[in-house]
């Protein structure tokens, strides 16, 4: 080993996280609502640096960072979703956190049951929401094993059974956020994704900053250098690809069940507001400064031309400008953030699992004690078998994890569409999300026809498609059966709720009003 300070500072902050844990996220008498929404308790501050853990999965220093060493510019693609994605956040999370509170929401199964006052819709939109997180949650865990193995500098032992490959890193790592996610759910993921957060944002603004300057003399010389020696890398080449997919993950933002459930974490709509007010200016920022890094590796050290290097560049580029101390930051915050993905994916799922799959199925309520059982022996069956797969050989994984967008293009009109259009019916969504996903499955695998499209139609992803098809379908079904008869009601609770702190806030802004009423 060339040092163990990489591997004492990595277990320095596991110790820090445990007693994090053990401190401030304990459940009160087995309370689901603790285990579904963390007690929905939490201030703004709280939830905006848990979104921002969520948000930045490990993969964004990894692959996603590839993309900015090979193609430069086009990687800042996911700046630009970001900011969008964050906008549809602060609109959209105030009327549904009043659904939340109102109807004791648990998640985006929930809602769209109440939204369309139907039971199975819920039940499709809860598989769903497993099937196109689950890849993502075993790249969570090879993502472990990798960093792990880096910061260890790969002494440690690796047993190669068949096909799979036994990694310390995902077994140490992969329990100890089982435990945490099972003992606490969302309250002890909220916590932690805070400290997380914190701990990301500050080594990565702090870090990168640093390592520009220090191995390129800033990002200035950075875009120079680039100019010189790869001129392309400045410009987007396909402006409709690239546009393809800044909306299709924009589109698909607020679809991921894990993200959908921060919503309903926040102790008012107050809360939330000021989230959206902090949130887009820190991850664009961030996310800015990262890729415009990631171009140096086009010419460092003779430049980063194969897949290999480019995804472990961040990695490289730490160590080189801070040795082994560095090394271990830029390893705890690929460690935090994958932490902070999947803590919150499984946190939703084993909810999803018992509230909106086993308990609808079956058309029987269980008790809180009954539900956070089966809650919690999902996640630790799903874990074991999602780590089991991470160790094994899945050279396809990533591509059918990013296929996964192509699908949740779908469901957004059905989430968002309809939290605002009174018109949007069961039938319209039913009808849509059918030819939505056959649309998109189809042209997925259907690649000359896409490229035989003429000018404009031709370059975008299957997922715009599978959208488009399905947006039109589900526009013309919304007219043609108009709004359901729950739909005004539902809608009259947004617009006349108020909580303690509209009411302080308006009170402190006219006194003599608040006084006089």
């Amino acid at each position: 080993m060339t040092s163990w300070w990489p591997l004492i500072i990595t277990l320095a902050y596991f110790v820090i996280v445990f007693f994090v844990v053990r401190k401030w996220a304990a459940l009160k008498h087995d309370s689901m609502e603790d285990f579904a929404v963390a007690g929905r308790q939490f201030k703004w501050y709280m939830i905006m640096f848990t979104v921002l853990a969520t948000w930045f999965v490990g993969a964004i220093y990894t692959a996603f960072f590839s993309y900015g060493v090979l193609y430069g510019t086009l990687a800042q693609y996911a700046t630009i979703y970001t900011l969008a994605g964050l906008v549809v956040y602060y609109y959209i999370s105030p009327r549904i956190w009043i659904w939340g509170k109102v109807h004791n929401l648990y998640n985006m199964p929930d809602y769209i049951e109440l939204r369309y006052s139907d039971k199975w819709l819920g039940v499709v939109f809860a598989l769903a929401g497993l099937l196109i997180g689950a890849p993502w949650q075993v790249i969570a865990f090879k993502t472990f094993g990798y960093a792990f193995n880096e910061v260890t500098y790969n002494t440690l032992p690796v047993w190669t059974v068949g096909p799979f490959t036994i990694s310390v890193g995902i077994l140490l790592i992969g329990a100890f956020v089982l435990w945490y996610v099972v003992s606490g759910g969302m309250k002890s993921v909220v916590i932690t994704d805070f400290v997380q957060g914190v701990i990301s944002v500050v080594i990565v603004l702090v870090g990168v900053i640093f390592v520009a300057q220090k191995l390129f003399g800033g990002f200035g010389e950075i875009f120079r250098e680039v100019e010189r020696v790869a001129p392309e890398l400045l410009v987007v080449d396909g402006s409709t690809y690239w546009a393809g997919i800044i909306l299709a993950s924009a589109i698909g933002a607020y679809c991921w069940l894990e993200i959908f459930n921060r919503i309903f974490i926040a102790e008012s709509v107050r809360e939330l507001k000021l989230v959206a007010r902090g949130a887009p200016i820190i991850a664009t920022t961030v996310s800015f400064l990262l890729f415009a890094l990631a171009m140096g590796g086009i010419y460092y050290k003779g430049g980063i031309t194969d897949t290999a290097g480019a995804e472990s560049a961040f990695l490289v580029f730490f160590s080189d400008a801070g040795g082994p101390m560095l090394l271990a930051f830029a390893a705890i915050v690929i460690v935090a953030a994958e932490m902070s993905s999947v803590d919150s994916q499984l946190t939703a799922l084993g909810v999803v699992i018992g509230k909106n799959v086993v308990e609808k199925i079956r058309n029987r309520a269980y008790s809180a004690k009954a539900l956070l059982g089966i809650s919690r022996w999902s996640i630790i069956v799903w874990s074991v078998v999602a780590m089991f797969l991470a160790m094994g050989d899945l050279p396809l994984l990533i591509t059918i994890a990013i296929k996964t967008y192509e699908l949740l293009t779908s469901l957004f009109p059905a989430i968002i569409i309809g939290a605002f259009w009174k018109r949007a019916n069961r039938i319209s969504v039913w009808a849509g999300i059918v030819v939505g996903f056959t649309v998109s499955i189809w042209m997925s695998y259907t690649p000359d026809f896409i490229a035989g499209l003429p000018g404009y139609l031709g370059g975008w992803p299957a997922g715009m498609y599978g959208f488009a098809a399905n947006l039109i379908v589900f526009v013309i079904l919304s007219y043609a059966f108009g709004k359901q008869p729950h739909v005004d009601a539902l809608f009259a609770e947004v617009d006349t709720y108020e909580d303690a702190n509209t009411i302080r806030d308006r009170a402190a802004a006219n006194p003599a009003t608040s006084m006089a009423e």
